[in-house]
């Protein structure tokens, strides 16, 4: 096959030249983009991210196909320290720690994720460490930064330590809060490649790749303070406060929260048949359709099908995949079906996984017909004598035509019987 298309797209794009009998291709550079272009999509696939950014709790089931799954974890960010007398300069917090691991998941398991919070500023000189950020609880952790103290002069929050995984780095140390001078900026949160950056003096620590910056500290004079500046998300440490002379505290800046991010290749879905059964059935009755598939483009798990029954469109029923194997099938009900006719259920979507999906678009062996219907006309009442004798024939009873009966059944007293 691939060769194939390798000379088929030679043949559409590339200039032939004879010369002495021999056969010579001389593509130019556009037409070999054009050849690429072509080519590439039969050959890749693209990558889910699915971020987490903001603290809490979630849950992960991984969809149909998906056995790994690349798991980041940020740390959140310490609180910057308050500061609450004269001349008070308040410490930066510390950014939070980053861990990577690829983690063997099962479709159909639920996995807990946990962003961690961010420090929240103290109205004393306590400080506030920012959460942990977890995957499956204890399989993958980064570790939260401390809080920076407010003091006189305040001390600094340090970077949270290296967690649990596969590539652990630690967050950066905020810096100490100076005398008369500042608050301390926030130290970032590692990288994914590197050890997130200790601040140095009121400015907020710069985070490396994937890192988040840490918050400015409050920079002011002998008589002006202020506030210090929150983190950035993912984990930056936030900036600590500076009170001058004879003025009201001031707060620290926010620690950012956590992140989690999964990473995972989804599968291309498709089915190989569909099929319905019963395949004739009354309106307002339903249908059960089956779809067949093999395990590498139908894989065991739980998906959500979208459909179309004949008019109605882009219905959604849920389906579970369970047989192993080379040859798989799942089934689902449909709606009831409303309309008398010949109606065309048609699969038009695929979808699997929470929090974090696979989709694809199904437009091939997708549709099987069903036959709906109407409902028989309601039944009139029997004419004919109301009393017989024993013994007594040739009595007639009928009853008028009823619309779409397929038949009747007539019950019958003790003893008699029909003669036509």
């Amino acid at each position: 096959m691939l060769r194939k298309l390798l000379y088929f797209v030679r043949s559409l794009f590339l200039n032939f030249s004879n010369s002495s009998k021999e056969r010579s291709f001389n593509p130019s550079l556009r037409t070999l983009c054009l050849g690429m272009f072509f080519i590439i999509p039969f050959f890749t696939f693209g990558q889910t991210v699915v971020p987490f950014t903001t603290n809490g709790t979630y849950s992960f089931i991984p969809p149909a196909g998906i056995t790994s799954v690349t798991v980041e974890c940020w740390g959140a960010g310490g609180a910057g320290g308050m500061a609450n007398q004269t001349f008070a300069n308040g410490g930066g917090g510390g950014g939070g720690g980053y861990s990577r691991s690829a983690v063997t998941v099962a479709s159909g398991t639920s996995y807990a994720i946990v962003v961690g919070k961010g420090g929240t500023p103290s109205t004393t000189t306590t400080t506030r460490a920012g959460g942990n950020s977890t995957f499956g609880t204890t399989t993958v952790v980064a570790r939260g930064g401390t809080g920076g103290t407010g003091a006189q002069p305040g001390a600094n929050g340090v970077g949270g330590a290296t967690g649990t995984g596969t590539f652990t780095r630690a967050g950066g140390d905020g810096a100490d809060g100076v005398n008369e001078d500042y608050g301390g900026g926030g130290g970032s949160s590692a990288g994914t490649a590197a050890t997130g950056v200790t601040a140095t003096n009121y400015n907020g620590a710069t985070a490396p790749t994937g890192g988040g910056n840490g918050g400015k500290g409050f920079e002011g004079t002998s008589t002006v303070g202020g506030d210090g500046l929150p983190g950035v998300v993912p984990g930056g440490g936030g900036g600590g406060g500076r009170s001058p002379e004879n003025t009201a505290a001031r707060t620290g800046g926010l620690g950012a929260d956590g992140q989690v991010k999964l990473t995972f290749t989804c599968p291309s879905y498709s089915i190989a048949s569909t099929s319905v059964s019963p395949a004739t059935v009354c309106v307002g009755g339903t249908t059960t359709v089956t779809v067949t598939g093999v395990s590498t483009t139908l894989p065991v798990g739980n998906y959500t099908v979208t459909y179309d029954a004949g008019a109605s469109t882009g219905l959604t029923k849920a389906m579970t995949v369970s047989t192993a194997g080379v040859l798989t099938s799942g089934s689902f009900t449909t709606a009831s079906l409303g309309t008398a006719g010949s109606i065309v259920i048609k699969i038009t979507n695929l979808t699997s996984g929470t929090g974090g999906t696979c989709s694809s678009n199904i437009t091939n062996l997708n549709s099987a017909t069903v036959t709906v219907s109407p409902l028989p006309s309601a039944a009139t009442a029997v004419s004919g004598p109301a009393t017989v004798c024993q013994g007594q024939s040739g009595v007639a009873y009928t009853v008028t035509a009823i619309a779409n009966a397929a038949g009747y059944t007539w019950t019958l007293p003790s003893g008699a019987t029909i003669a036509s």
